[in-house]
């Protein structure tokens, strides 16, 4: 019986310590300003989250170029999620973010640079293990102080090699559309490219590069030769029966760097994907679609429906408690549709008709009692469906795609939610919470007995009247 009570009390006390733990890594820090170059040594810590989740923070950025030290701060992210890769974990942010004061001794909170900048466009990569991370950081502050500042934590692992290539033909639809001002809106459809050879490279990883080559754009007998199209290190997901990908950054094509997203799908004989480029350099969008979509996840059964509280957080000013919808749509590999309807913020009097955040076909984890999801990437946020409110009244689909990271822990009858959005257009960064926290299983029961009174035998059951044996009352064993 003792041996039983002790592994008992080893598991609870793992559970609960695992969701806390923080890891400290100290290396060297690179920091290119504008290409110049220079090192330093610093601190960076992990938290460790149920749900593969990290808290990152980049402790007392200091900025050293030309024998000058600029105190930057302290650059913190929440909820990044981690992603399996085998040897190692992955973790990626793009957003903008606001930097915070460091704690450095001697430094006061006013001579930190960083939040003065307000939010700053932020591309974060990141590999972990047990006893070692590695961090690259690209900083734009070229329109408020002329510096493109890139940072680099610790050294690389071992780089992912190509562990098999696969060349798939399909046919290849492109057109473009004018960025003009004047000609915004004039669309181009060129001709269509059949048994077009996209190239697959899986790495030794999860990840895939894609590569596009002799790409040519063409109507007719004129023709404009793109060249190649190259994306390395794309996440895949597995479903079962295809692996599926999205991926969000810059493309070098037409001899620069060009902002571009891709979603697709492959399954080893064939791939679908749509790519769209914003080629600058030619004031055109590009769109290009690659085969036919693979046969979509099916609905299972009617949409969940969630109603409950929903707090919303403008940069740190809180409204109170609104009332709100999620349906939730469960399909048939596993994965659901999420859809907050008619998001409407009500802050100091004043009500912004956001509209409705659709993200199809999450995946799912399977978490200690309830299942979880995640989704990072830019989103179009889609007209509501109140009456009485005309289309152009919301305000959502004006701001075109967005960067969006959602999060949340569902159950039979209960849901919670966490979503940023940032709104740079409108110089504010929105946080949405959306139902009330929902414990793991064990935590949960650890929780409620030292809050209060309740008993629970030792299989966390929670009981009404105690008999003989061993229970969990306040957080401690009691024999009755």
């Amino acid at each position: 019986m003792k041996k039983f009570l002790l592994i008992v009390a080893c598991a609870l006390t793992t559970v609960t310590g695992m969701a806390n733990e923080t890891k400290t890594f100290t290396d060297q820090l690179e920091v290119s300003v504008n290409g110049t170059s220079s090192t330093q040594q610093t601190t960076v810590s992990v938290e460790m989250l149920e749900d593969n989740y990290i808290n990152f923070v980049l402790e007392n950025f200091v900025l050293e170029a030309d024998g000058d030290e600029l105190n930057v701060g302290n650059i913190e992210i929440s909820n990044l999620f981690l992603r399996d890769k085998g040897d190692y974990k992955s973790f990626s942010y793009n957003a903008n973010l606001k930097i915070k004061p460091g704690n450095m001794a001697g430094v006061a909170e006013d001579e930190w640079m960083g939040p003065m900048l307000g939010n700053v466009p932020l591309i974060l990569n990141g590999k972990l293990t047990d006893n070692k991370v590695y961090v690259t950081i690209d900083i734009d502050m070229m329109e408020s102080i002329q510096q493109v500042i890139s940072v680099k934590f610790g050294s690389d692992f071992a780089a992912a090699t190509v562990a098999n290539t696969l060349s798939l033909q399909n046919t290849l639809s492109t057109k473009s559309t004018s960025t003009y001002v004047e000609d915004y809106g004039q669309e181009m459809v060129f001709d269509d490219i059949n048994g077009f050879a996209t190239v697959v490279e899986e790495l030794n990883t999860t990840d895939i590069n894609l590569c596009l080559y002799d790409v040519v754009l063409s109507i007719g007998s004129e023709s404009a030769p793109l060249g190649q199209i190259v994306v390395n290190g794309i996440e895949t997901i597995d479903r079962g029966a295809y692996k599926e990908f999205n991926w969000t950054g810059d493309v070098d094509v037409l001899e620069g760097l060009c902002p571009a997203v891709l979603k697709g799908k492959y399954n080893g004989q064939n791939i679908y994907y749509t790519l769209s480029i914003d080629a600058d350099a030619i004031s055109q969008i590009i769109d290009f679609k690659c085969g036919s979509d693979f046969a979509p996840a099916a609905v299972e059964g009617a949409a969940s429906k969630y109603a409950d509280k929903l707090v919303v957080s403008v940069n740190e000013t809180t409204t109170d408690p609104m009332d709100a919808n999620v349906e939730v749509e469960h399909l048939n590999n596993g994965g659901i549709n999420f859809v907050l309807k008619n998001f409407v913020m009500e802050l100091e009097g004043n009500e912004m008709k956001v509209g409705n955040i659709a993200i199809e076909d999450l995946p799912l984890y399977d978490g200690n009692g309830y299942k979880y999801f995640n989704y990072t990437g830019n989103l179009n946020i889609l007209p509501g469906e109140l009456a009485g409110t005309d289309e152009e009244d919301w305000i959502g689909p004006m701001l075109g795609n967005i960067p969006l990271r959602l999060k949340g822990r569902l159950t039979n009858d209960r849901l919670y939610v966490e979503i940023d959005i940032d709104m740079v257009s409108l110089d504010q960064i929105i946080h949405v919470v959306f139902g009330s926290e929902i414990e793991s299983a064990i935590s949960g029961v650890v929780a409620d007995a030292q809050k209060g009174g309740a008993i629970y035998d030792l299989q966390g059951r929670r009981v009404q009247n105690a008999t003989k044996g061993i229970y969990i009352v306040n957080g401690k064993k009691v024999v009755k």
